[in-house]
């Protein structure tokens, strides 16, 4: 069985590869800001694994996300946050996909986002930013309520934010609930 140490060694020597498929003929798309080449490699190996290690960096998470990645999809750790893949008893040191781990090291960037950010700008401005560009800012660190006045969202305290999420909340006498809306990417289904 792989060690953790064997682990985050191999990562970390994958990002230092350098792979190419010999004879292979990139054809580049480019729209814009964005660049597409066609990928021709296989859907998991070395390269996969070099493109986890190249996003543990960029999250900033190289021994943490390690450790998350780890344990994901195995027997006593947690579902991947991007899919149903199923949680086998004989399961691989990597039993995740790259898409998986990505969505895993996301979840748990280094990168936090605080009231200031939103002091900055509107919610009609931040309607027309890339997905990418508002990921890339961080996680919440505080409940956020959106005011219609300023058109930004703004800090509330934890006791309101639950007290006002409670309210909302109404269960039937079936046990369902209603009043709940969630927003971004939602959580994957339970296996």
């Amino acid at each position: 069985m792989l060690t953790r140490r064997d682990f985050l060694t191999t990562a970390a020597s994958v990002a230092a590869l350098s792979l190419y498929d010999e004879g292979t003929v990139a054809q580049t798309v480019n729209h814009g800001d964005v660049l597409i080449e066609p990928y021709t490699g296989p859907a998991g190996g070395w390269a996969a694994l070099k493109s986890v290690a190249t996003h543990l960096a960029r999250e900033d998470v190289e021994v943490s996300g390690s450790e998350l990645l780890w344990v994901q999809n195995k027997p006593t750790g947690f579902k991947c946050v991007s899919c149903a893949w199923a949680k086998p008893a004989n399961y691989h040191p990597f039993e995740f996909c790259e898409n998986g781990a990505k969505a895993t090291l996301w979840e748990a960037t280094s990168y936090r986002n605080g009231p200031e950010f939103f002091a900055k700008h509107t919610c009609t401005e931040l309607e027309g930013w890339a997905d990418h560009d508002l990921e890339k800012q961080g996680r919440l660190t505080h409940p956020m309520r959106w005011d219609k006045a300023s058109d930004k969202y703004v800090a509330v305290g934890w006791e309101h934010a639950f007290t006002e999420i409670g309210t909302a909340v109404t269960v039937s006498a079936t046990g369902q609930v209603f009043g709940v809306q969630e927003f971004g990417r939602p959580a994957a289904p339970p296996a």
